[in-house]
């Protein structure tokens, strides 16, 4: 409510078609998407928390019937002077996400820590894999025949 708030005082011709917070059970997914769908709004913003905004819009994209969808985070969260945005700084170092971490480790602990971690392993096993896997390809010399 604070977001579209600020966004209705800082653009006074900014039409916003309607607002909802994420905090929906499943049950109620069809009535939101359903209203959404309803309003005909061109740009939808989503902000939930990752992964859950991601798995939300993959599913009801074709329903919600909006032309451009896009996941924005925490970002209404800081437009809406609720959480602080890191130094200058530290966004220019690319240390935004450690400043975050910082503010609420309890609750980002698992996504910056455990599944960073989880992730890097599995690209590392991907690079890996496909490194070995082109050294194994076998080669052989064409013959003039099947070069033409």
């Amino acid at each position: 409510a604070e977001t579209v708030r600020r966004v209705q005082a800082a653009f006074p011709n900014a039409v916003i078609a309607g607002s909802h917070h994420g905090y929906f059970t499943a049950e109620e997914n069809a009535s939101v998407v359903a209203k959404v769908a309803a309003a005909g709004a061109d740009i939808l913003f989503v902000a939930m928390g990752s992964p859950k905004k991601e798995y939300w819009l993959a599913e009801n994209l074709k329903a919600l019937n909006v032309p451009f969808c896009m996941g924005v985070g925490g970002s209404f969260d800081v437009y809406a002077g609720l959480a602080k945005r890191a130094p200058r700084w530290i966004q220019k170092a690319g240390l935004e996400w450690f400043f975050r971490f910082i503010q609420e480790p309890r609750r980002l602990w698992r996504r910056y820590i455990l599944d960073n971690f989880v992730f890097l392993y599995l690209l590392l096993l991907d690079v890996l894999h496909v490194r070995f896997s082109l050294r194994r390809i076998p080669t052989r010399e064409l013959s003039d025949k099947e070069i033409t």
